[in-house]
């Protein structure tokens, strides 16, 4: 069954986030006149439509799902069917409306993709890439998306992610989630918030595991197998590395020094990215034989 996804595009509750956040923010309002960053114009458009735009062309894409925004507020043709709903005051509760509004339908997706609306960067060619490899390995509940670090500096070296360091790898969070339906309810919502919604900061991400997890961080000995084994035992959830060799699944509109930096970058041709792959690892010793094929050195910070 064709994959939806679903786009979180309201604004939240912004006093909610950290100071250094809400002043980046802030800064960020002032300076583009717009108060929802995810329709700031770029080439024309709205940020959200260039998203929408490559879903829409996404071949293993059945429909789209946008939250916190109205076909008032955020009209928009397509060729797949659009759906709007109501966004939260944060991450969770928007999931939470998104459940809701899945367990309406009466064949509801088997998968969800969650892509951020501040990702632009990303081509249906690519969404097409993380569709297919998710039907090949459909049965985990949770594909956690990371990007190498290298591979983001080597073609966006201008932009500052929050780093991610396992005994693998040095990696980058990615913007590009799956979720097996059925296996997502509000419990494990709290804990997929725990995940995703701490990006920018990594040790709040990890420390809902335990706190020899952050140990295992600081001293560079947290793995992949570690993370997933402490999932599984302590939720029952069963999780699985996306690695997407693309980093424009990371490369998010997060500070106003990088407008700029994307309105040059969404005037030209999409960059080459036909021979990068989409790929599902569940564990640590999959993931190394990968890198070793790639001759991979943990150097990149």
């Amino acid at each position: 069954m064709p994959i939806d996804v679903f786009i979180p595009a309201s604004v939240g509750n912004i006093d909610k986030e950290r100071k250094k956040i809400r002043d980046n923010y802030s800064r960020m309002q002032t300076a583009t006149g717009v108060t929802n960053k995810v329709l700031i114009e770029f080439g024309g458009k709205p940020m959200l439509q260039h998203i929408v735009e490559a879903v829409d062309g996404a071949e293993e894409v059945g429909s789209i799902t946008i939250a916190g925004q109205t076909r008032d507020s955020f009209p928009i043709t397509t060729v797949k069917p659009l759906h709007y709903v109501p966004g939260g005051n944060t991450p969770f509760e928007t999931f939470q409306e998104i459940l809701k509004f899945y367990r309406t339908w009466e064949t509801p997706p088997t998968h969800i993709m969650n892509i951020s609306a501040d990702i632009p960067l990303v081509t249906s060619d690519m969404i097409d890439k993380v569709a297919r490899v998710v039907e090949e390995q459909p049965q985990y509940a949770f594909y956690w998306n990371l990007v190498l670090a290298e591979d983001v500096l080597k073609y966006f070296p201008e932009i500052t992610k929050v780093p991610f360091r396992t005994r693998e790898a040095n990696l980058r969070f990615g913007d590009m989630l799956v979720f097996r339906n059925e296996a997502v309810d509000d419990e494990i919502l709290l804990i997929l918030n725990e995940l995703i919604g701490n990006r920018k900061n990594v040790l709040s991400s990890i420390k809902f595991l335990s706190i020899r997890a952050i140990i295992r961080y600081l001293f560079g000995r947290l793995t992949f197998d570690y993370m997933r084994h402490r999932v599984k035992s302590e939720f029952n959830l069963d999780t699985a590395l996306l690695l997407t060799e693309f980093p424009e699944a990371c490369i998010d509109l997060d500070y106003i020094e990088d407008v700029e930096k994307f309105r040059k970058w969404l005037t030209v041709e999409p960059r080459d990215s036909s021979d990068e792959q989409a790929l599902v690892f569940t564990s640590t010793a999959q993931f190394e034989e990968y890198l070793k094929s790639r001759n991979y050195k943990k150097g990149v910070i």
